[in-house]
């Protein structure tokens, strides 16, 4: 539903709301509400783990402003709240249903755990370390012959 006046009104209503447009939403704002669009139902936490950073001040603006509602909660420890878009959500960014955001883009794929010491090591470097470790090897049995 939409809050409507008559356009006999228009002309006090535009007195009463001039000034400077409202403030866009700040990039954490942004961040916050892009998870809960691809990621909806969420919680606070799992918001948190993915931005690294506590994401409840961006929460609170984004309800303010009527883009994400209580969605119930998780049926899990301490039963925390889920989040979701709202209708008005769809509106603003003239989507019509959630199928219609953009695909994410392809995120690199993990490519696992890294030795940091082996795995960039140049040729040379290889070397050495082999011929350290044989030197090693060769004191420690001269070690135990003694």
């Amino acid at each position: 539903y939409y809050l409507l006046t008559k356009p006999a009104y228009a002309p006090a209503i535009k007195k009463y709301f001039a000034g400077p447009p409202a403030a866009g939403l700040s990039q954490a704002a942004l961040e916050v509400l892009a998870i809960i669009a691809y990621q909806q139902p969420i919680t606070r936490i799992e918001i948190d783990e993915i931005r690294g950073v506590q994401s409840s001040g961006a929460l609170t603006t984004l309800a303010a402003r009527q883009l994400i509602k209580e969605a119930g909660r998780k049926e899990a420890p301490g039963r925390p709240i889920l989040y979701a878009t709202t209708q008005f959500f769809l509106d603003y960014f003239g989507l019509n249903r959630l199928a219609d955001l953009p695909p994410l883009a392809d995120a690199p794929a993990d490519t696992g755990e890294v030795d940091l010491f082996t795995a960039f090591r140049h040729d040379d470097d290889q070397e050495e370390a082999t011929i350290d470790e044989k030197k090693m090897e060769q004191n420690q049995q001269h070690d135990n012959q003694n």
